[in-house]
């Protein structure tokens, strides 16, 4: 199956465009920190955690992330 489609992809654009290690992309820039859900409230014991889990999402998107 992969054959069939690379074949198809050839003859429908003439080439194969393949990125190597000289290719000048960025890299991401990930920043270092964290938001752990303990720190919000959760724990291993309780079955709720979803309010601890939303406080961790809302401060990570009010940090940018």
């Amino acid at each position: 199956m992969k054959t069939k489609l690379l074949l198809l992809f050839i003859s429908i654009f003439g080439t194969v465009s393949v990125l190597d290690a000289s290719t000048n992309l960025p890299l991401p820039v990930i920043p270092s920190i964290q938001f752990l859900i303990t720190s919000y409230g959760a724990t291993p014991t309780r079955l709720e955690n979803a309010t601890a889990i939303n406080a961790a999402i809302t401060a990570a998107n009010a940090a940018g992330g």
